[in-house]
């Protein structure tokens, strides 16, 4: 079963639902239904209210509350009382309601202008009209004087409003009145029509003016000088607005009347524009008030100088500011531009120090030539990097050339400079070592020394420079250093022809032969360990290392030196 609302609501405080009976699956209507029981309340899912409408699909309820929004749901039964579950939930926002009243007395009516809802009745001669309106409404009503009767007042809730011929109620948020009272007239009868303006600007006749029955009243607006009629309003109604002067006749006068005028300051345009190459400041309309002043300032862009500034379609020449004066009319101003023809431009040169660059500081250079530059370092010095127009074009060399050529536009060139260094490379073969040993920088000028040194049981055999022989040095400087080098260095095993024997014995007995003995290498040599009288041999060394308690020992194909020590007690 599926709920909905009917319509909107018609009254105050009531709405009307409708809803679709139960099916089967086939869509024809389900026969079980006895009746419907409506339910609602003012917080979705929770109602508080209900009531059985019998077996109908529709339903009005009523006395609910303005400006609460209320939330429905309805289910069904059957003979037996058994219910269905809730429908789906509609809901219904009831706004604040007022009433609007007109009063007409004799001689007139006061009419709702569009849909309303309305009721009417009579006190006496006076027709009453009311108006339900809902809460921020707008509702325009309007008073008709009957034939032979005019409009005497209107008054809104009891304040006068003046003799109008119509009145809109406005974001309606209370009740209001609305009463309208009437003369009748004959010929001879005479009427008034008050003119009234705010400042800059007059009406003619103003103040009050009496006019005949059936007769008319010509009415000019003139706004001041540097001013404009924002609107007209006759019987508090607009009739004209953003306007210049303004005219108005009242014919056939039957009824009291009112003029009025407002005006406002008069605003110009200046609309302004700029050409490719350049641009103009402010830009695009600008509104001026009248009688003031308005400046424009005219730049043109990197290669292009002013060509010329129009203003109302007139050229003023090639003027890079122009100020519109005391203005009181709309008008233009457009600025074109043209490229600059330059003869010739400046390029920028500039060296650091230990360098050079000729031809240095500026040069002229006419438009489509050619400059040529030389960058030259110092002695003993490299070109860091070169630098055209900010960019680095070069790095890390010795001198260097550039041109620029097909100048069309102002350069820059610069270069920087610093201390050569060299790599020196020393290497060392078997048998010794060099120090220090690899590569090794020394900046231009400077000094480098290496150590030459052999292993145990080695010889330096040779130390070569660069390549060159320069001997069997133990060292070796490089003075001066101007350029890369290399340094290495070969060792040969040493040729030994014989060797010691060192001998030496403690006290209470010796050995012999005592002291160093040379042996030849291969050789052998024999020792006697003997004790005194009454001692013994404790023990015998032999490079340190105990051989026993021996009392002799030979050293055999001897190739190295060598110890030996005997101990008593």
């Amino acid at each position: 079963m599926v709920i909905h609302l009917a319509s909107t609501y018609v009254h105050a405080a009531q709405t009307t639902l409708a809803w679709d009976p139960p099916v089967n699956s086939d869509g024809t209507l389900y026969a079980g239904v006895s009746g419907y029981k409506l339910y609602w309340g003012t917080t979705s899912g929770n109602y508080t209210q209900n009531i059985d409408v019998g077996n109908v699909t529709s339903y009005t309820v009523n006395n609910l509350s303005d400006g609460s929004t209320y939330y429905f749901a309805a289910v069904d039964y059957d003979a037996a009382g058994n219910t269905s579950g809730y429908s789906n939930e509609t809901s219904k926002n009831l706004p604040f309601t007022y009433s609007l009243t007109g009063t007409a007395n004799a001689g007139g009516t006061i009419s709702p202008v569009g849909t309303a809802t309305t009721s009417t009745a009579t006190s006496g001669t006076s027709t009453i009209t009311s108006v339900t309106v809902t809460q921020g409404a707008t509702q325009t009503f309007s008073i008709t004087p009957n034939s032979g009767y005019a409009i005497a007042n209107v008054a809104v809730d009891g304040i006068s409003v003046g003799a109008v011929t119509s009145y809109t109620f406005s974001n309606v948020t209370a009740n209001h009145t609305l009463t309208a009272t009437f003369a009748s007239f004959t010929a001879s009868s005479t009427f008034t029509v008050t003119a009234t303006t705010g400042t800059g600007g007059s009406i003619s006749p103003s103040g009050t003016s009496t006019v005949s029955s059936g007769g008319s009243q010509a009415y000019t607006i003139t706004p001041n000088v540097g001013y404009y009629t924002v609107n007209v309003s006759v019987d508090g109604t607009i009739v004209a607005s953003n306007l210049g002067g303004y005219n108005y006749t009242f014919s056939n006068v039957t009824a009291n009347h009112t003029i009025s005028a407002t005006f406002g300051v008069a605003t110009y345009t200046i609309a302004a524009s700029a050409g490719t190459g350049g641009s103009i400041s402010p830009v695009g309309t600008t509104r001026v008030n009248y009688g003031t002043s308005q400046s424009y300032t005219i730049t043109p862009a990197t290669g292009y100088s002013i060509a010329s500034v129009t203003v109302d379609g007139t050229s003023v020449g090639a003027v890079s500011a122009y100020t519109f004066s005391s203005v009181n009319v709309n008008h233009t101003i457009a600025a074109t531009f043209a490229p600059t023809t330059i003869s010739s431009y400046s390029i920028t040169a500039s060296a650091g120090t230990n360098g050079s660059i000729s031809p240095s500081g500026t040069a002229t250079v006419s438009s489509g030539g050619s400059q040529a530059y030389t960058i030259t370092p110092n002695v003993g010095y490299y070109t860091v990097s070169v630098t055209i127009d900010g960019t680095v074009v070069a790095s890390n060399l010795g001198g260097y050339n550039y041109t620029f050529s097909n100048v069309t536009a102002n350069h820059s060139i610069s270069a920087t400079f610093g201390i050569a260094s060299y790599t020196i490379t020393a290497s060392a073969g078997t048998g010794g070592s060099i120090s220090p040993v690899g590569t090794t920088r020394a900046n231009y000028g400077t000094s480098q020394t290496y150590t030459i040194t052999p292993a145990t049981g080695y010889s330096i055999a040779n130390v070569t420079v660069d390549g060159i022989s320069v001997g069997a040095l133990s060292s070796y400087t490089f003075n001066n250093v101007n350029g890369n080098h290399t340094i290495a260095t070969t060792f040969a095993p040493t040729t030994i022809s014989s060797y010691t024997i060192t001998a030496s014995a403690g006290i209470n007995g010796s050995i012999s032969p005592s002291g160093t003995t040379s042996v030849t290498s291969g050789g052998s040599q024999t020792y006697t360990i003997t004790p005194l009288k009454g001692h013994k041999i404790t023990s015998v060394l032999v490079d340190g290392i105990s051989v026993g308690v021996v009392k002799s020992y030979v050293f055999s194909n001897v190739k190295a030196n060598h110890t030996i020590q005997a101990n008593f007690k």
